[in-house]
């Protein structure tokens, strides 16, 4: 199943009228630090969760819901958790057996302070 791109296209729109996006290191300055947040997970989130989605991570808050907000299962490939999970543990070393453990994390940070609860 492919993403859907004009949803896709509205996301941005709608993330880039609230705020100017921010660097993967402003995104992790910003929000995760202060939070405890493994620089590690932020960067890793940052850079896969903008390819798969299309979305502009930097514009996105702690507060905003994957599903309502974001839409992930909606601008993302199919299968995009398998992949997710396979790079997850390929390069940081967090073994997921079931990749709808993410889907538990209903915002930005419960999913961000899952994968972190992971990599300890």
């Amino acid at each position: 199943m492919r993403p859907d791109f004009r949803l896709r296209t509205s996301i941005n729109r709608a993330l880039y009228a609230r705020r100017a996006s921010l660097t993967g290191e402003e995104w992790f300055e910003r929000f995760w630090q202060p939070r405890g947040i493994s620089r590690q997970i932020v960067e890793f989130v940052y850079e896969r969760l903008s390819c798969y989605s299309g979305l502009r991570w930097g514009l996105t808050v702690p507060s905003d819901r994957l599903l309502e907000d974001l839409q992930l299962p909606l601008v993302c490939w199919f299968d995009w958790e398998l992949d997710f999970c396979d790079e997850l543990s390929q390069e940081l070393g967090i073994q997921l057996e079931d990749p709808s453990l993410l889907e538990k994390a209903e915002t930005v940070e419960e999913f961000l302070a899952f994968l972190h609860s992971q990599f300890r």
